[in-house]
């Protein structure tokens, strides 16, 4: 309970896990008559705990424990107005209950704790340690020896907690990952060490400063920034979780929006979403509605991935970010705190609008600092193979080598766990003086590197993915490897893969740490193929899913790139543009756009260039980017009357674009060119009784008028 030091904490320990002893450790007064226990509420204020309230809670307890230590001063002595804390607790059914008299120095207090739970680990009797502790006390010199108490419900006191000669067992803390509900934010579910203070700060500034619309939590990677996340969203259940990860974006905040929307069953945030809005006009709607009516919570992790300029250390938002959140920093104290903005990045950054940094104004910001003292111990303790190392100096440098990093350490312990004949001072001696992130990518390297070729191969091919798949995705790519499936298993064991079960089925990837350094080793032909087969994966999920998926559309056009599959690339660009369309999302549309002609020197000039042409044509028309539009649009033009000569449909679509270009422009003269073109065509196609001839009919007449009206202005100029 140590990250709470609160009474809730206590609780929740108690409801989890069966304990024979539990030891409280603090300051305990009087007042009133009444004695308390000095404890905190979640965010850092004292908390005054009487003795109802802590048994109340050991009544909850999974198990009721066989003996509580209230090494805190008074807790033994007999106020004048009510009985003891510890009298009370046995009154109320806790057996065995040890309690100071009166006030006890550190020492003392230390010194008789130690022999205590020695003595009950060797098998004594609860009455027997009690007695070793006071003796040890008194021989020692400590006037404490008198005031150390045993009260007892009447439970016989000879039975030992511990069997004589019963094997020690090492039982380091359980360490358990796991991964925000559908997301890819990984953090722990049991084994959270430290962070108590930051914890309080960040939920006092999210429940009291009016100021403050959210936190910024920075520090370096693989000090739990995510993990700190996450004990922020479980301290707020009652808040519906809005998660991106990574790359923020038009479509990734959309996706992610809608599906905390729809777990809130919010029906008018829904009626926002899909709005002909852009996202940042959404997002002010959402601020001053659902966001106000409604509890999320909105975290953006790994937000470093969207800043530019950090490598000169001026970290800034990138522009395809800015706008998202800009109008979250400006308009979420709108809501009112019932929803709020974590970040988790590895750099802090400005956010300046009119001359107001927005970060600093808007956000509490939460610096992570490497483990020392205490928290460090506490960390080695749970970490057996560096803790028990057998050589002392080595096992120092261990830790030095750890540099207080969760992330770090725990990949060190569990390199020492496979590899028994591993040179260690050699592998220090690599590190010595070296950044983390080194260190950290050479002990995930000799992990990898100390397993079987065939292990090795599935990592490698596996790492194709930059997004979580099925088992099915990797079997893609792997099912020539036998074993593959128990190697996946494997892989998550040695922290080289992880796997997310917060869904209904398991995902996998390969920890970014190492993903691109170890897929750039496969020769070019394994890269092709492994591309292949993930473009395959890819192309299977979007006809199996419900909806359209954006994200996986975007992978799957990378992956169809990098391997030359150039029609399938253009085809699912057509698709995805026409998407980001209609969805309003126009600085990714663009980007995409752009990104895939790029990657296609000399496309094949069929149907789906000429689509995929339109759709941009049609994203430059929207934003008014004219020029362009027309370009496309005649581009678009060019490869189909190649195909198909002039009488087809799409001849017919791409005069209209280009008559429709040309008006935005204040040329109904070349408008009216491209629309009787279509008109004329269109009559030929489809007969005088069409829409599509009406349409064209009518953008004709539209712009008669207006040419009409056109040249009477020019005359009179």
């Amino acid at each position: 309970m140590e990250d709470t030091g609160s009474l809730q904490g206590l609780a929740d320990c108690l409801e989890q896990n069966e304990y024979d002893v539990i030891h409280l450790s603090g300051h305990a007064n009087i007042e009133d008559g009444t004695p308390y226990f000095c404890m905190e509420d979640e965010e850092g204020s004292l908390e005054k705990v009487t003795p109802s309230q802590l048994q109340e809670i050991l009544d909850e307890s999974l198990k009721r424990p066989r003996l509580v230590f209230l090494s805190w001063c008074r807790t033994g002595q007999h106020p004048a107005a009510a009985v003891s804390f510890a009298h009370y607790l046995v009154a109320e059914h806790s057996p065995t209950v040890v309690g100071w008299g009166l006030p006890v120095s550190d020492p003392g207090a230390t010194l008789a704790a130690t022999k205590l739970y020695r003595e009950l680990s060797r098998g004594k009797s609860i009455v027997d340690a009690v007695f070793s502790a006071r003796q040890v006390l008194y021989k020692s010199d400590f006037p404490d020896w008198s005031l150390l108490r045993l009260f007892s419900d009447g439970t016989p006191l000879d039975i030992p907690l511990v069997k004589k000669g019963q094997k020690r067992k090492l039982k380091a803390r359980d360490i358990q990952h796991t991964y925000l509900k559908n997301s890819r934010v990984k953090i722990l579910k049991k084994g959270f060490v430290g962070r108590r203070r930051q914890i309080q700060r960040g939920i006092r500034s999210l429940k009291e400063d009016e100021e403050k619309v959210g936190l910024l939590l920075h520090g370096t990677g693989g000090l739990g920034k995510s993990c700190l996340a996450g004990k922020f969203c479980e301290r707020f259940k009652d808040h519906v979780l809005v998660i991106v990860k990574g790359e923020l974006n038009a479509v990734t905040f959309l996706e992610a929006l809608t599906y905390g929307l729809m777990r809130a069953e919010d029906e008018k945030g829904l009626a926002i979403l899909q709005a002909k809005e852009e996202v940042p006009k959404k997002i002010m709607l959402l601020c001053s509605s659902s966001f106000r009516n409604n509890n999320y919570l909105i975290l953006f992790d790994d937000f470093e991935e969207n800043l530019e300029g950090f490598e000169g250390g001026t970290p800034v938002v990138s522009d395809e970010d800015a706008p998202i959140l800009g109008m979250l920093l400006h308009d979420l104290p709108l809501a009112c705190k019932s929803t709020q903005l974590i970040i988790t990045s590895r750099y802090t950054f400005p956010f300046v609008i009119d001359g107001r940094n927005l970060v600093e104004e808007r956000l509490e910001c939460i610096g992570l600092t490497s483990f020392q003292g205490a928290d460090e111990r506490k960390k080695i303790a749970d970490l057996i193979h560096i803790n028990k190392y057998p050589d002392e100096e080595v096992r120092k440098e261990l830790i030095k080598a750890g540099r207080g990093n969760p992330r770090l350490m725990e990949a060190l312990n569990t390199l020492l766990e496979i590899q028994r004949g591993i040179d260690v001072e050699d592998l220090l001696l690599q590190v010595q003086d070296e950044q983390e992130e080194f260190v950290q990518d050479l002990v995930l390297r000799e992990i990898l590197t100390s397993q079987p070729q065939d292990f090795q191969k599935v990592m490698q091919y596996s790492a194709v993915f930059r997004l979580p798949v099925l088992r099915e995705g990797i079997q893609l790519i792997c099912k020539d490897v036998e074993g593959w499936q128990s190697f996946i298993d494997l892989g998550v064991q040695l922290s080289l893969m992880e796997e997310d079960k917060s869904r209904d089925v398991a995902y996998y990837w390969v920890t970014p740490l190492l993903r691109e350094e170890i897929f750039e080793e496969l020769d070019e032909k394994e890269r092709t193929r492994c591309h292949k087969a993930a473009v395959v994966y890819y192309r299977k999920i979007l006809s199996l899913v419900g909806e359209y998926l954006p994200v996986y559309a975007f992978e799957l056009i990378d992956h169809a790139l990098e391997c030359g599959m150039d029609e399938v690339a253009l085809e699912k660009g057509s698709e995805l543009l026409s998407y980001l369309r209609n969805t309003l999302a126009y600085t990714e549309a663009l980007s995409e756009g752009d990104h895939i002609l790029s990657q296609i020197p000399e496309p094949i000039k069929d149907d789906k260039f000429s689509s995929f042409l339109f759709e941009l044509g049609w994203i430059y028309l929207d934003v008014r980017d004219l020029e362009k539009a027309i370009m496309y649009y005649e581009q678009a033009l060019e490869v189909d009357r190649e195909i198909y000569e002039d009488k087809h449909s799409r001849v017919v679509r791409d005069l209209d674009g280009l008559g429709l270009a040309w008006k935005s422009l204040g040329d109904p003269k070349k408008a009216i060119e491209y629309y009787e073109q279509a008109l004329e065509i269109g009559k030929e196609i489809y007969g005088e009784k069409h829409p599509s001839v009406a349409r064209d009919l009518n953008n004709l007449l539209d712009k008669c008028y207006e040419k009409r009206v056109w040249d009477y202005d020019s005359e009179i100029s």
